[in-house]
């Protein structure tokens, strides 16, 4: 099955916008991460509290997200590096044969129908994982907020 110019466009749509979104995640989190931590250092606190917490789910947040960019990347790079050597030798009876080019095809096809199940099988494997953790990431962005709102109002509450 051949993928259609369509398909490529939107394929290469929502791997940029999914970048795109993880980029803001990690911009948002970076910048709790920075802000929090000289809160921390000003303010010599001691013990752990609300601000410590944050910047442990800021950390979290952002190895979940770079991550998910690592296995983009190594997915692109293992495609990209693909050559005839990886794939399977043609039978020898049909080596020097001059077939065709549809049987040829069709014993390409043939020879490859393994490979591109466990290829596919790995990349459903992997897109689970990374819906997975960024689904965590937003989570502890949730979490993440109401910390702030609970360090901005604690001294309303306590």
């Amino acid at each position: 099955m051949e993928a259609t110019e369509y398909d490529i466009k939107l394929s290469d749509r929502y791997r940029d916008s999914m970048k795109s979104y993880w980029s803001s995640l990690l911009v948002v989190n970076g910048l709790l991460l920075t802000f929090f931590s000289i809160e921390m250092v000003t303010n010599n606190s001691c013990g752990i509290n609300f601000g410590h917490i944050l910047i442990a789910s800021s950390i979290i947040s952002i190895w979940l997200l770079l991550w998910n960019y690592r296995t983009i990347k190594k997915h692109d790079f293992e495609l990209g590096a693909m050559s005839r050597e990886d794939f399977p030798p043609i039978p020898e009876e049909e080596e020097g044969l001059d077939l065709p080019v549809e049987k040829i095809e069709e014993l390409i096809d043939k020879a490859m129908e393994k490979k591109r199940k466990e290829d596919i099988d790995k990349a459903k494997f992997r897109n689970k994982i990374i819906l997975n953790f960024e689904k965590l990431v937003e989570y502890l962005l949730v979490f993440e907020t109401i910390l702030i709102l609970i360090i901005i109002f604690e001294d309303y509450f306590w």
